[in-house]
C-alpha cells in the first residue's frame, strides 16, 4: 500500500479548518489508506459541514498500525479527497487533506 503524509486536524470544526491545517506540519502522520468510502456530493456536503456528526461506517475504524495512520479516504465527485481517522470512534476525529503545494 502507498504511504504518504498527511497533515491532520483533530475535531476541526469545518473543511476551511482541515484545509488550513494542510498548509502546515500540524498533526502531521505518515499515512496509509485502509479503505475508501465513497459518498454522493450531497453526502460529502453534508459530511464536511459536521465532522463531529456519527456514521456508522467510521466506527471501530482508523488508528496506528506500526506508527502509520490507517485512514479512511473519503470521496465524492468534484469534490476534494479526505482522508479521516476516527480513532475507533464512530465521527471524524480527524480529518486530512492533501496539501495544495508539496
Amino acid at each position: 500500500m502507498p504511504q504518504f503524509f498527511i497533515n491532520f486536524a483533530r475535531k476541526p470544526e469545518g473543511i476551511k479548518e482541515v484545509q488550513a491545517i494542510a498548509q502546515t506540519s500540524i498533526g502531521r502522520h505518515q499515512t496509509v489508506v485502509a479503505e475508501t468510502k465513497e459518498l454522493t456530493t450531497v453526502e460529502y456536503d453534508i459530511f464536511i459541514r459536521n465532522f463531529l456528526r456519527d456514521h456508522d461506517w467510521l466506527k471501530g475504524k482508523g488508528g496506528f498500525k506500526n506508527d502509520i495512520c490507517q485512514a479512511i479516504e473519503v470521496t465524492a465527485p468534484e469534490r476534494d479527497t479526505l482522508y479521516v481517522d476516527p480513532s475507533g470512534y464512530s465521527y471524524a476525529r480527524y480529518v486530512g487533506i492533501k496539501p495544495l503545494r508539496p
